[in-house]
């Protein structure tokens, strides 16, 4: 599988991670049974990087213009994975509008990534704990 293969590093932006917190606490996102706390130490335990969202990029976001994509969290999650040269991982096909901007996109074909089994493995070694 792609994401597990060992040429591949996955990253995840702060930004989703703030977009999931405003989601979440807007009843927008339901995530049961997780604290919005824990959700880092899950990331650590798979070996995901976490990437802060650097002033540079924040400044510099002003090239992918609103016109193309209102939603600002994805814009700066497109303006991310461009800056640093990654492939994004969307099955949303919305992101498709910043490809001329230099966007690459993996377009998964299983949406569960088997990330669902490690959260519950991970939760259970929490419970454990």
């Amino acid at each position: 599988m792609y994401l597990r293969d060992s040429e591949h590093n996955l990253h995840v932006s702060a930004v989703s991670l703030w977009e999931i917190s405003i989601k979440s606490g807007l009843k927008k996102l339901p995530i049961v049974d997780l604290r919005m706390e824990e959700l880092i130490d899950i990331i650590k335990t798979l070996e995901i990087t976490l990437i802060e969202l650097s002033p540079e990029e924040a400044a510099s976001s002003i090239a992918l213009a609103k016109m193309v994509h209102k939603d600002p969290f994805d814009r700066m999650i497109a303006w991310q994975a461009i800056s640093r040269n990654l492939e994004l991982i969307t099955s949303d096909d919305r992101m498709a509008v910043f490809e001329p901007f230099g966007l690459k996109r993996f377009i998964p074909t299983d949406t569960d990534f088997l990330l669902n089994e490690e959260i519950e493995a991970y939760n259970a070694m929490v419970d454990e704990a």
